[in-house]
């Protein structure tokens, strides 16, 4: 669904613990270095990781949200995200677990149409089960980035996936496959991965972009593309996910 108004990208995996958040938080940076106004929106309803990693305290989030529209009560929809920078604000999952199985799919199109008019990039950070409210959000997203990894778990998942896609006739999505961590398990070459899968591997996040202090960013609230260290160790690999990033956006 291809409105006017943000480039809308959602972040998805096919199993959890792929670095789908830290990766989502990548671009964010990336974004913001080039000026435009982001939002990262965190509908991982029950472990969404978002502000945690940025140490940002939230005092209004999804569920807030939600409810608000229940009883249509909400006049301004930015007063619901909280700023983390100049560029980047956040709309964060639900702060208590306890609450998130009362969130419905009903407002998820609405919400995003409504900040649509507020942010160039829209970011949204989500889970890896296809349930009702991912399913409406793959279908207002201009992009959808799959993190994959190389175990035949998450391949066989991301295979359905393809299937899926290509029954609707729809070709909005993106493999991104991270090599970042030395996997115990076999892992594929990139070959294997081709042939499983009968699609293409649009991006590789290489093994070069592992950081051993990315602990010490979360309890900071650091983003990472934005620190002139990580910036300089990394500068070749984070130069490929600048045109990543610009390829998306201008897709």
């Amino acid at each position: 669904m291809n409105k006017k108004g943000a480039k809308v990208i959602t972040i998805s995996s096919l199993k959890g613990g792929v670095g789908k958040t830290t990766f989502t938080l990548w671009l964010a940076g990336i974004y913001s270095k080039m000026q435009k106004r982001v939002l990262i929106m965190d509908m991982d309803m029950y472990t969404g990781a978002v502000a945690l990693s940025l140490n940002v305290k939230t005092k209004k989030d999804y569920f807030s949200l939600h409810d608000a529209l229940l009883r249509n009560n909400v006049n301004k929809i930015e007063s619901y995200v909280t700023n983390y920078s100049t560029n980047i604000d956040i709309l964060a999952s639900p702060n208590d677990p306890r609450v998130s199985s009362k969130v419905s799919s009903s407002y998820v199109g609405t919400v995003i149409e409504r900040l649509r008019d507020l942010y160039d990039v829209i970011l949204i950070d989500t889970n890896h089960i296809l349930d009702d409210i991912n399913v409406v959000l793959l279908d207002y997203s201009d992009e959808v980035l799959y993190l994959v990894t190389p175990d035949y778990v998450c391949l066989r998942n991301m295979r359905s996936i393809i299937h899926l896609y290509k029954d609707m006739r729809k070709d909005n999505y993106l493999i991104i496959l991270n090599r970042i961590f030395d996997y115990k398990k076999v892992c594929f070459s990139e070959l294997d991965i081709k042939v499983m899968l009968k699609d293409n591997i649009d991006f590789i996040l290489p093994k070069s972009l592992y950081e051993r202090r990315i602990d010490s960013y979360f309890l900071n609230g650091s983003l990472m593309t934005l620190d002139d260290r990580f910036y300089r160790q990394h500068k070749k690999d984070i130069k490929k996910l600048e045109r990543l990033a610009n390829f998306i956006i201008n897709k």
